[in-house]
């Protein structure tokens, strides 16, 4: 199913501050959390406006200034298809939004898209910092094998081989927007999803056969102290820190949930720094935790959270 729609959302005075939200839709709900200029966007106190249309699976949203959003599409795949509903292609892409007027400007296109049981795969969580933005594609290259045995029997193994090898060397980097103002690529910072395929194959979950012989999926961000970033895993179940060099380092391991429900595993999928420096991390398996920066401790789950797949903190330290 394709997501297509990017909605403001007005809280009302009395609404709860933490908020999980049930489908990527609902990130259009950052949207009223943290920008001043959305706050009279609702047409009423409860109502919603529609800010953009013919997005093509939104995931990650970053305010940038003078009123512009950049989203992450995660696209729809693509022609080249290795098997039942595995498909590839480069139709990801950072999008910039004018939200007044919902003008689309193409910040990064050809970014790798694969579809798997659960949707597409690709981009995923974006962040600011200093004025630049930056974005995190998922999956991971380990998963691709070889390009040219994949392809074979293929209608066009050539044109399956390129665009297979771009999805797989494009799968699991964090990279920087070259530019704000136009298409101008992304200059790769770490390759995420490698180390963290290497690192779920080095410390097997004996709980999680997804595990082996190794996982990755990197999907959410947040930008973190000396220039670096907070990334989240849904598939090796991590907190990572990458550094301004690109040097990545596993700070926390999300647990499996209880018994394995209301999935298999944990699937953590954000993360939202406080003023304080407090890190705290959404999982699809119905809890919020936080990272004080020496440990990872549970602060929500048993009904009171459901799955969560965006967060964001505000400048009071709520999320």
């Amino acid at each position: 199913m394709w997501i297509s729609g990017l909605r403001t959302w007005r809280l009302g005075p009395r609404r709860a501050s933490l908020i999980g939200a049930s489908a990527l839709a609902l990130l259009g709900v950052l949207v009223s959390l943290l920008s001043p200029w959305s706050a009279g966007a609702a047409a009423n106190e409860h109502g919603w406006r529609t800010v953009a249309r013919g997005l093509d699976n939104p995931r990650g949203l970053a305010f940038l200034s003078r009123g512009r959003l950049a989203v992450a599409e995660a696209g729809h795949a693509g022609p080249v298809c290795l098997g039942p509903g595995e498909c590839a292609g480069l139709t990801g892409q950072v999008t910039m939004i004018k939200t007044r007027s919902g003008r689309h400007i193409a910040l990064a296109t050809a970014l790798p898209s694969f579809s798997g049981p659960f949707g597409a795969f690709g981009l995923g969580g974006l962040a600011v910092r200093r004025g630049e933005l930056y974005a995190v594609v998922g999956l991971n290259p380990q998963s691709f094998g070889d390009p040219a045995a994949d392809c074979q029997g293929q209608p066009d193994v050539a044109a399956c081989v390129a665009t297979v090898t771009a999805v797989q060397r494009g799968s699991g980097l964090l990279s920087r927007v070259r530019s704000l103002r136009a298409d101008r690529g992304l200059e790769p910072v770490a390759s995420v999803g490698r180390f963290d395929f290497d690192y779920a194959a080095a410390h097997p979950d004996p709980g999680n056969p997804e595990y082996a012989p190794g996982d990755a999926n990197p999907f959410g961000l947040a930008a973190g102290p000396s220039g670096g970033f907070y990334v989240v895993d849904a598939a090796s179940n991590t907190l990572d820190f990458v550094s301004r060099r690109g040097d990545i380092s596993v700070l926390a391991f999300v647990p499996d949930p209880p018994h394995h429900e209301p999935i298999y595993d944990a699937a953590p999928t954000c993360a939202a720094r406080t003023p304080n420096g407090d890190v705290y991390v959404g999982t699809e398996s119905n809890t919020l935790w936080r990272w004080d920066g020496s440990h990872l401790r549970q602060i929500l789950a048993g009904g009171k959270v459901g799955q969560v797949v965006g967060c964001v903190a505000d400048r009071r330290g709520n999320v």
